[in-house]
Formats: structure tokens, sequence, C-alpha cells
């Protein structure tokens, strides 16, 4: 699956309470004049080579001057801290990493989410709309971005995790800034903790097997490893036999993957073997795996689920980086012993997924990749008496047809577990309900273990660790081990949680406290129930759903939409709830957080096996706005578009909490941590593609009107995990979000989703409480389509104005693109009520200028640049969010001399 959209890189703030990368502190130094000896470093492949701790000074020569610099770091894990030193002149600092080879679109900008103004708590800008990213030649190795107002110094913090090699440090001016005066450039590269040295294991070229178009489903079976860990038992249960029996059956058709026939993937587990605290060699492990799989899955073209028998010491997770400084998983105790894999996971602040194994086009996101599953997946843990049930239980009924419920939740998991119970009772499942802040163990006791209630489908709000389960009062915990002497019915049952580590499967070999070796992974194994939950910290909102808790929304609408004749397999409902929660994120949203919650949900469980309910409905989604479609128009060759007229409308809501209000567009809205909540909704552009074909690169902001709403007490979004962060404020001087639109694309196979979502409001802080919201009663776009594979948007280099031309305002705007630009207008408003914009016209065909004029409305005016190339990729310079201001004077970037 191919992942694309018009977003950003998202940066947070440092929580003290969180062990993490220190940055290293920002030097003083005296300004001077020095001779640029680095140049030419004005592209990557031009890069200066520098070393760490030594400062290099330099200077931006001219308006198109870009410095990039290259260190090379040898140990993963090591923390790179990048500072500029600005003496006089607005300069920006870009960190990027090693380039590499993806079988996604590396173009693609993917959820690049928050890459721009980086002020002091990280807030930064969308990299799609950068004015000069397209500079950057490959958008997704980008790591951080600091970006202040002015001419403070800039400072970027980046754990490098496994990508050892090359990191670039870029240095360039502020729409188009320059000067005499010199800039210092200083790296800093914290060594990693002590790291176990371990061999690399070169993966080898597959061979794909037979085209089988039977073929549904791939085991993933390592029968040596299991007979070795758990000896006997393995023989007794007869684990692989109906590993077996699983693969012969004809109403999933399936393919048995033993690993030990792959000479690679078994030299692979013996380096980790010998190096189990050191999780690259567990990585190590998994990309094998991958590798072998990348080319096994094109011999199946109807392949739709994956199954992995074994918990992570018989096939590992992968683990991903925890970039999350709120609740990072440093922080918590799995009660590992120290040197274990499982110990490793948590020293290094790492998260454990199985998404890995089934996403085959990721997309370049922060200097890695970015896994969304495009295969329904499932894991069954972990001893082998665990596992038996589990393909017992399907062999007994591979559907459930759900007719009963449980539902929890308490303090901020009301809202979520509210409306999943309302999803439930509307679709014919009765729920029994624990809603509250005043329920305790015995009152879930009484609901979940009593047999009188056999319920089909539980949903499990309440902090959890991986063996045990706060309820909502009172200070007795609900345990794991409780399940398996409870006497209660649930084969086939489907149980969920957001819970922290509710999904946490640690091998029992690696816990050395009886008391801590049954997990609630294996505990409802053993009963045959299916079990969804998060192997690390789960978030949500303080007053609304978000994060984990929107994704369990998700999947919990997809779970109840199945009909009997067309029940919904279970895995299949967790990875369209991922592609839900992707889908319908809007410009400027997409970041760490959203990325931890997706990773760590994990299915144990048969993803194949399904449930049905009485009164299935096609998975609700908000009330579409209605859009007014302009005519096709052929731009040139291959490209095309149409014009979008959008009307919200909106209901203002106020938050009892902090007294803060948000408006809401039929219902929906977009809630990011320490940010105003704005309104937000999505057209599915899938009806509006053009006959000629293409994907949607760009949506060009045309205009609108708007009303100002003055004084306006924003309600912020407070994030959530185990426990709430410090109450947020939001004072930046900057309009959120910069540009209200962005194109969000799911590609997996033949099948495209593409979607405009839209934020029709915007905020600009006036103090730390109150501020301007501006809602837009119209918004008009332009949609480009295109069959080209660039993705990358046009570089805005300068935009200006002057006043030269009596009686007119004049706009200037030097924009570069690869392919070519294809158009620039200005966008501008007196304040009034109407945003309107202007064509400008390339007239220096030399320099790449494009210049438009209006008549001189007789008082200021704000306005911001768009660029379209002629692939349809639409980028924006909008003085870092603040948009610029016209004067009486010729407008021309800071210069010092």
């Amino acid at each position: 699956m191919t992942v694309q959209s018009n977003q950003q890189i998202e940066a947070w703030a440092e929580d003290t309470s969180v062990v993490g990368p220190t940055a290293t502190p920002v030097p003083t130094a005296t300004p001077g004049s020095w001779t640029d000896s680095y140049e030419p470093n004005d592209k990557r492949i031009r890069a200066y080579t520098i070393s760490p701790s030594r400062y290099y000074t330099s200077y931006i020569s001219s308006d198109h001057d870009v410095d990039w610099y290259q260190v090379f770091i040898t140990r993963p894990f090591s923390v790179l801290t990048a500072t500029l030193i600005n003496y006089k002149t607005d300069f920006d600092l870009i960190v990027a990493g090693p380039v590499v080879t993806s079988t996604g679109n590396l173009n693609a900008l993917g959820m690049m989410e928050d890459i721009g103004m980086m002020e002091d708590i990280g807030m930064m800008e969308d990299i799609g709309m950068m004015e000069d990213i397209g500079m950057m030649e490959d958008i997704g190795t980008v790591e951080g971005i600091s970006k202040h107002t002015g001419t403070q110094n800039e400072q970027v913090v980046v754990n490098v995790y496994e990508k050892v090699g090359w990191h670039y440090l870029i240095v360039k001016g502020n729409n188009g800034a320059w000067s005499t005066d010199s800039y210092k450039l200083i790296v800093d590269v914290q060594p990693p903790p002590t790291l176990p040295d371990s061999a690399l294991v070169p993966i080898p070229i597959y061979t794909p097997p037979d085209t089988d178009p039977s073929i549904q489903l791939l085991i993933l079976s390592n029968p040596s490893r299991l007979v070795a860990t758990y000896g006997n038992v393995v023989t007794g249960t007869g684990v692989l036999n109906k590993l077996d029996v699983l693969a012969a059956r004809t109403d999933v058709p399936a393919r048995l993957v033993n690993l030990d026939e792959y000479p690679s993937i078994v030299d692979a587990y013996n380096v980790w073997d010998a190096n189990l605290a050191n999780p690259r060699a567990a990585n190590q492990v998994a990309h094998h795996i991958r590798a072998m799989l990348a080319v096994t899955r094109t011999a199946y073209p109807n392949l739709q689920y994956i199954v992995i028998a074994g918990g992570d010491n018989i096939i590992p997770f992968y683990r991903a980086p925890d970039e999350a400084a709120y609740s990072n998983e440093r922080t918590y105790n799995s009660h590992a012993t120290s040197g274990t894999a499982t110990d490793a996971v948590f020293h290094f602040g790492l998260l454990l997924t199985d998404d890995f194994y089934t996403s085959y086009h990721p997309f370049a996101w922060r200097g890695r990749e970015l896994y969304l599953p495009e295969y329904a997946s499932g894991r069954l843990v972990e001893q082998p008496a665990q596992i038996a049930k589990m393909l017992d239980a399907y062999f007994t009924s591979t559907n459930l047809y759900a007719q009963k419920a449980l539902v929890t939740g308490y303090d901020f998991l009301t809202d979520e577990a509210t409306a999943i119970a309302w999803t439930l009772n509307t679709h014919g499942v009765t729920p029994v309900t624990l809603i509250n802040d005043t329920w305790t163990a015995s009152n879930l006791r009484a609901r979940l273990f009593a047999p009188v209630y056999t319920n089909n489908l539980v949903n499990l709000n309440a902090h959890f660790n991986q063996r045990a389960m706060q309820p909502a009062s009172g200070t007795e915990l609900v345990y794991a081990s409780e399940v398996s002497t409870a006497t209660v019915e649930l084969v086939n049952a489907i149980l969920y949680s957001v819970g922290c580590h509710s999904g946490l499967n640690v091998p029992d070999e690696h816990v050395a406290e009886a008391n801590w070796k049954l997990d609630w992974a294996q505990a409802w194994s053993e009963k045959g129930a299916s079990w969804v939950g998060n192997t690390g910290y789960g978030y949500g909102d303080s007053d609304l759903i978000a994060y984990s808790e929107a994704l369990m929304y998700y999947f919990n609408r997809r779970l109840t939409s199945g009909a009997t004749a067309s029940p919904v397999p279970v895995g299949s409902a967790l990875m369209k709830a991922k592609h839900d929660y992707i889908r319908s994120a809007g410009v400027s949203s997409f970041g760490i957080y959203d990325e931890k919650i997706l990773l760590i949900a994990t299915l144990y469980g048969l993803p194949m096996s399904s449930v049905s309910v009485p009164t299935p409905m096609a998975a609700p989604s908000l009330k579409a706005p209605v859009a007014a479609k302009g005519a096709i128009r052929q731009v040139r060759n291959g490209v095309s578009s149409h014009t979008l007229n959008l009307s919200p409308s909106f209901n203002l809501n106020t938050l009892s909490r902090t007294g803060g209000s948000y408006y809401d567009w039929n219902g929906g809205m977009q809630v990011n941590a320490g940010r105003p909540i704005q309104p937000r909704n999505s057209i599915d552009l899938g009806s509006y593609v053009p006959a000629s074909g293409g994907l949607a690169h760009g949506a060009l902001w045309l205009g609108g009107t708007y009303q100002d709403v003055k004084n306006f007490h924003p309600a912020i979004s407070r994030i959530v995990t185990d426990t709430a962060a410090a109450p947020p404020t939001f004072s930046f001087a900057q309009w959120y979000p910069q540009t209200p639109q962005t194109i969000n694309r799911l590609i997996n196979g033949s099948a495209i989703s593409q979607t405009l979502v839209v934020i029709p409001a915007q905020y600009l802080a006036g103090n730390t409480t109150t501020g301007t919201e501006r809602l837009y009663n119209q918004l008009n776009f332009e949609v480009y389509y295109s069959s080209d594979t660039n993705f990358v948007p046009p570089a805005i280099w300068r935009t200006e104005q002057t006043t030269n031309l009596p009686g007119f305002i004049v706009f200037r705007v030097w924009a570069t693109d690869e392919v070519g630009v294809l158009r620039v207008i200005v966008n501008y408003t007196t304040g009034d009520g109407q945003l309107n914009s202007i064509d400008l016209q390339h007239v220096d065909l030399t320099n790449d200028w494009w210049i438009g004029q209006i008549r001189d409305p007789g008082k200021p005016i704000t306005f911001f640049a768009q660029a379209v190339d002629y692939s349809g990729n639409v980028s924006l310079s909008a003085s870092k969010g603040q948009y610029f201001v016209s004067s009486n004077l010729l407008y021309l970037p800071l210069i010092t001399r």
C-alpha cells in the first residue's frame, strides 16, 4: 500500500519526566568575517563533510544559496544535536537522514507533518506547503527542522536509532534571506548506551514460489524454535499438527511458511540468540522474514491474511522507534529480566509492531519508513497449549454472531466508551455498560466472568498493564490470571481495549516473577478468544475522542458492519480502521503519537475469524459536505484539474472543564495535542477523478469568504495516557493551520482511495488565552490530477510585494521546480471577510520570477503565495504562518551587511 498526503512531521516539547535525548546547550559566539571555503555545497551530492564538536563558520551569500553538510554516524542509537547560531539574519536548519531505497514512493509527502516553525514546543508548519521544500530532493529523509521566526538560534535533536550512515545538515535563509555576516554550525554526537555488537547476515535474493491465485492466507511458523523453547509440550499439544490442519482447510486456502527452510533466516536467528540485548539483532531477523515475504506474496495475488504462530521469542515483533516525548516506552517497567530481548526493547525506547510484516509499500517518513498494513494479520501466543486453543476455537466455528456485549469506561475514556456502546446498540448488539467513575473490580467480575452474560464482544476501556486492569473506583485490580479460573464461555469472543500495554505479550522465560508471567494476550487465548490491545502506551484526549480512542472507535465501527452472509474478518476490521484513521487526518495533524498508536494496536488471534451482527450497516462516516464541482480542465498532457467549492456549516461547543470552545463541521473535528480543536470534514474524490485517470497530486486554495470571531477562547487538546499532560496553552502568532486542505491517498493494489480533507477554520493567538478564530463560510479549491510519479512540490524561494507602481500593489514570487512551474497565485485579503487570489504571470523566464498586480485598496493587506508544478503538486509560502503584510515600502528579504 502506498500512502500519500500533503502533511508534516511533528515535533514535541521535551517532557522532563521522560528519559530521552538531551539537547546540547547552545553555545555563545561573536560574529566576525571569514572566508567561505565550503562551496560548492548547494546539493546533497556536494555536501561538505564535517566532524562532531567543531564549529563551522560560513555564509548564506545569495537569495538562492543553500548550504549542505554531512556527518557520518557509525553507532546505532546515537543522538545527533545540530545547532545553528544566527547573528542578524533569519536562517533555518534542516536535518535529514541517509538516503534509503524504499519500496514505497520516496517522493510522496506522506504524513510528513509539523516540519516548519518549530517554536518553543516544536510546533512546525506543513512540509508539503513549506515554501522551499522542493530543494530537499528526498523529502522523506527529513528528520527535523528548526525554523524560528526571526534571528533566534536553531537546534535539532535526532536519535538516529538504526539509521547509521550519512546524516545531512542544511542551512537556508527564510524567504530568500542572505547576509554578508556569517553563521556558525556545530554538531554533537552523543554515543548510545552500551550495545553489544552483532554480525550482519546478508539478505539473499529470494525466488517466488509457483503462482497460486487460490491462496488467501500465509502462516508463519518456526517449528524448531518452538520445540527448542517448549520441548515435549509442543508434541503433547499437537500444535504443529493443528497448524498443518489450518493450512489444509479449503474455506481460506493457505500456505504454511516454515522459517526453518530459509538458511539466511536461520543464520539471522543465530546472531540474535547470541545478542539478545541488541534490538538490531531482533530486527535483522524481522528484515529477513519480511524480505522473504515480499517475494513470496507476489505468487499469491489474492492473499489477504498473515498469521504469525508464536510470541516475540519465536517470531520477533519489529522494533520501531518511539519518538514520543510524553510516556515514552523507556519509562515502562515490563518486569522483564535484564539482558532479555524484551528488556532491550524498553531500555532503548522502542515499539513492538507486526505491521512491518504486512506493509510492502511504506512511504518515507521522518528519515525512515512508516508501515501501514496491506494485509490483515494476527499473532498466536504464546505457550503451545494457548496457541492450540485458539486453533481449536477456529476449527469449532469461523464466525461469531454477536448479540451481547460489555463496554466499560471512565474518566477521559467515557466519551469513547459511550460512542462504542451506542454503535453496538444501533447494530443490534445489546451492550451491558459500566461507563462511570464508580464501578469497582467486583462490578467488572460480575459482568465479565459470570456465565449468565456470555458476552460476544467486550470493549474494556481502562488503565492497564500487561497483567492487570484498573477499575474506575477502588484500589483492587483485576488480573489476567483471573481469566484462567473463570468459568465463563468466551470461545470466539472478541475483546478489545485502548489500555496501555494491554496487548503487550512478554514471553514467560523473559520474566522471573511468577505473578508477571501470564499476560492478557495469553489469558484470552486460553479461552479461545481474540484480543486487540496495545503493545505500548495508548493515548487519548482529555475531552474528546482522539488517538487510541479514535482508532478503537473506527475498529468497532468496522467490526459491526457485517451481515450473516458477509461477516467481517476481525483482522480486516483492524486493518481498515488504521486506514480510516490515516484517511481522515487533516493538514498539519499526523505526527509521532499517531504513528505510535497505529503501530502498537495488535490482534492476538486469527485475522480471518469473522463476526456478524443482527443489524449490519455499512461502516458509517461523517455526513459528507456538499461539494460543487467544476468542469474538468485539461492542463497539459497527463494533467487535468477541476474546481471544488465548499460551504461549511459550524456548530459551537464549549468544554465545561476549561471553558474553551471549538467548532465542529457535521460532527467532524481535528484534535491534535497542544493545539486548538478545529472543525474538519472530508470529500471522497473517487467520483471526481477525471476520465483520463491519474492521482490527485495537490489542491490549490483559490479563496473564499470568512468571518472572524474575536476574543475567542479556544479549546486546546490535552493528550492523556496513564496520566494527563500539563494543561496546554497556545500563544503562537501564526495562523493554525496555515492552509485548510490536504489530499490523502491510499493505494492498495488496484484499489485507490483519494480524500480531500478540509479544516475550514484558522486560529491566531492574541495571548495565551484568547485570539481570533477565522471561520470560512465558503472555500474554493482547484484539485490537480496527474499520472506522474513526482510528488515533490515546487520550491518558493522568495515572495515579495512592492508599491512602486502608483495605485497598484505588485506581487513578485520566485518559484522553481525540476519539472517546471505551471502556475503561481497570490491570495490576499484586507480583513473584510473576502479572501481573493490573483494569477501571476511568468515574465522573467531567466530567473523564474512570477509577477502580478492588483489595485491598491488603500489599506494594508495580508497575503501568501502558492505554486503548482507540472505534476500538479502544490506548495505554499506564508511567512512561517504569519502571512505577509503589505507596506508602503519596497519589500525585500532581510539582508544585513
